[in-house]
């Protein structure tokens, strides 16, 4: 599958005289969930998915202990993954108690060979626009084809990675695609998801 990338309006302040500029974006295909591997790497090998989703569970709780412990964790091939923290900024050492700091995420830092692989790949300019909000609605049924060819469902989330939007937007325009009958809103365990519904799609 090709890696795509497109040019995103660069946001200006309020008030601010400076020229409108652009900034080079990765265009996400998708968004690979864990069901989707546990599935692919046990259609290849002998391990079950069963077998794969406690080992991958496992996995996940191991992780996390060695997180909470302050350490940094490294896994051969992928990266290491650290806690940062977060707090108020002081003129001097110690001026703040404990509790002024929390967690502020994970990092991640890719190993060195991964990274050179990943430079060496040549993406291309996205061929349909599809984050500007100028959309019109073939435009939209296309983007809609293009994403659910290798995805079942999909997320605000996974949405709003796709296009480059806010929250609010996102959940306008999802709401929009509803009410066009083009997407159907399910929810699984309180969460929802979106399903395409393609026989509402313009040719």
């Amino acid at each position: 599958m090709a890696l795509y990338y497109d040019f995103y309006e660069t946001p200006v302040p309020k008030g601010s005289d400076r020229k409108k500029t652009y900034h080079v974006r990765l265009v996400p295909s998708g968004v690979s969930s864990t069901d989707e591997i546990i599935e692919e790497i046990s259609s290849a090998t002998t391990y079950t998915e069963a077998d794969m989703k406690g080992a991958v569970q496992a996995l996940t709780d191991y992780i996390r202990k060695e997180l909470e412990d302050g350490k940094v964790f490294h896994f051969e091939g992928l990266g290491y993954f650290q806690l940062t923290l977060t707090g108020p900024l002081l003129s001097q050492p110690d001026e703040k108690r404990s509790e002024s700091f929390r967690v502020r995420s994970v990092a991640f830092r890719p190993e060195k060979k991964l990274l050179k692989e990943l430079k060496g790949l040549k993406p291309r300019k996205q061929p349909v626009k599809n984050h500007s909000g100028k959309l019109n609605e073939r435009e939209t049924d296309q983007l809609l084809r293009k994403y659910f060819a290798n995805n079942n469902y999909l997320t605000a989330s996974q949405f709003r990675a796709i296009l480059g939007l806010t929250k609010s937007t996102a959940f306008r325009r999802l709401r929009q695609w509803c009410e066009k009958g083009k997407l159907k809103k399910i929810y699984h365990h309180g969460n929802p998801y979106y399903v395409l519904l393609p026989e509402n799609l313009l040719p």
